[in-house]
């Protein structure tokens, strides 16, 4: 089974807009949508669309939680949740045709005992599960978790914001997505030209990394396998942008699982890159018919 985890889920209120936004007046919404948010949340939902069955583990509590649950109920995903201690927060998300911003609610707060709970759940998993561990969570219970499903020899992906990012990668996750800046960032590098983004990719695949994906925004991606060859991929178009929210939990999610079940690196980057450009040109993920749909628009060479 394929497991999400999501420490810190989000009611997302998302307001399109022709309008500029004033900062100094009344601002009146006519189009808006609430969604069910967090990394983990969007991949499970995506992985579902496109055939995947998964169960979405996550932090819900409070007032909002019933709302997210009722926003989650169409997408047919069965739900582990171990209670939070305040409200499932809102995230503002306003996307405008000349500008846009986010305002996300503050993230969950977790007791102790919960925690312990999710490790005592891990303990129930075996070699043969799958585990996506996706968002913002306190860094000592990180560290522990990591560690519990290295134990049961359990695969996993990490799509993380954590400063221990590094100490975690000595687990062997089966891949990591993060972008050229966080890549400068994790290396404490300056990243020039195309042989410093292979050079550093190598540098942090060779601490125990299994697969790398490096996104690089509206140019695309590269990758790094178990073989060692560089990938890149490249998009022959410039499309028509409507949110990049959940575009990256598309990509590495859609990718380690069809890469998992197909064994075939180019196909799954096909796939994963036009799921990915799906998710950023609807208001809310991509859908089923996205995996083929940008197809055609993605080259990917060695380099």
């Amino acid at each position: 089974m394929i497991y999400t985890i999501t420490f810190s889920p989000s009611i997302d209120y998302v307001i399109n807009t022709k309008n500029k936004f004033n900062s100094n007046d009344l601002n009146r919404v006519e189009d808006y949508e609430l969604v069910p948010g967090g990394k983990g949340i969007n991949a499970s939902i995506v992985l579902k669309r496109i055939g995947f069955d998964n169960k979405a583990i996550s932090f819900l509590g409070g007032k909002t939680k019933n709302l997210f649950l009722e926003l989650m109920s169409d997408e047919k995903i069965e739900l582990i949740n171990f209670a939070s201690e305040n409200d499932t927060r809102i995230n503002v998300k306003m996307f405008a045709q000349d500008s846009s911003f986010e305002i996300n609610g503050a993230r969950a707060k977790i007791a102790q005992e919960e925690y312990e709970k999710l490790l005592n759940f891990i303990d129930q998993l075996s070699k043969d599960d799958f585990v996506l561990i996706m968002g913002i969570c306190e860094e000592s219970f990180l560290k522990k978790l990591v560690e519990k499903i290295h134990q049961k020899g359990i695969n996993f992906a990490l799509d993380i914001d954590s400063k221990i990012i590094l100490d975690l990668i000595k687990y062997n996750p089966f891949i990591i997505k993060p972008n050229r800046s966080e890549l400068e960032s994790l290396l404490n590098i300056k990243i020039n030209d195309l042989e410093d983004i292979k050079n550093a990719m190598k540098q942090l695949k060779s601490f125990g990394l299994k697969n790398l994906i490096v996104s690089d925004g509206g140019r695309g991606s590269y990758f790094i396998g178990e073989d060692n060859k560089i990938l890149q991929i490249t998009l022959k178009k410039k499309f028509d942008i409507i949110s990049t929210v959940g575009a990256g939990d598309t990509l590495i999610s859609s990718f380690a699982i069809t890469y998992l079940k197909t064994k075939n690196i180019i196909e799954s980057l096909k796939i994963a890159t036009s799921l990915s450009i799906g998710t950023s040109c609807t208001r809310f993920l991509a859908s089923k018919e996205d995996m083929n749909k940008y197809q055609e628009f993605i080259e990917i060479k060695e380099i």
